[in-house]
């Protein structure tokens, strides 16, 4: 009993200060950029970004939660490259409420690339070439992807979650699905060249989906 009671002591004395250390750090009122903010971040930490329009890319860090005030207030944009990028290896990172604009020119709103985590929660991703590349794992949910001149949704040798998605006026196919495990609930999908396309293994679960105005709907 004493052995036990040690053991969960020990283990609430490494869990309970990881916990009580999670900070807060305001953007723009403590750090004058969202880059800043997250660099000085540890995992468990929330940047919390007033409203506002940020010109500036963002590389996330694991465990770091990027807030907004809302998809209508807070943007982040830049013309060039890619807007939000996590890098190989990052993991369970955050990014809510807020909007991703890309000008028209950045090549690509948000990458997950391989070995990496991300959850996007009431996030709106306009105007680049490419809305969403994913080659890791991604739980997205209320997720608006719009005007995007290539593909809105790209999902590669990975594994997502998708649900409560509006993807418009793409250029090429909407959600791109290719060698990938993939769940697709509550899915709209209009104004694309094509709706849905799984390729490779892949054999999403779609349940709810709405496709309109597409050349091709399914392929």
């Amino acid at each position: 009993m004493r052995r036990q009671t040690a053991y969960w002591l020990c283990l609430l004395g490494c869990i309970v200060p990881r916990l009580c250390s999670a900070r807060t750090l305001n953007v723009p009122d403590a750090f004058p950029t969202i880059q800043a903010a997250v660099d000085a971040a540890d995992a468990g930490d929330v940047v919390l970004v007033a409203a506002g329009v940020y010109e500036e890319q963002i590389v996330l860090k694991s465990g770091v939660q990027i807030s907004g005030a809302g998809v209508d207030s807070t943007t982040i944009t830049h013309g060039s490259r890619v807007v939000l990028q996590l890098e190989p290896g990052v993991a369970r990172s955050v990014v809510q409420d807020l909007t991703v604009d890309g000008q028209g020119t950045a090549e690509l709103g948000i990458d997950c690339p391989r070995q990496s985590s991300l959850a996007l929660s009431r996030v709106t991703i306009k105007s680049a070439r490419a809305g969403v590349t994913c080659s890791g794992v991604a739980d997205v949910d209320r997720v608006f992807v719009q005007d995007i001149f290539g593909r809105g949704i790209l999902a590669i040798d990975a594994t997502v979650s998708m649900t409560n998605i509006v993807v418009s006026h793409i250029g090429g196919e909407g959600i791109t699905i290719h060698d990938t495990s993939a769940i697709l609930h509550d899915v709209a999908v209009s104004d694309a060249r094509i709706g849905i396309a799984s390729s490779g293994w892949s054999s999403p679960s779609i349940e709810r989906a709405s496709i309109e105005r597409c050349v091709t709907g399914l392929a």
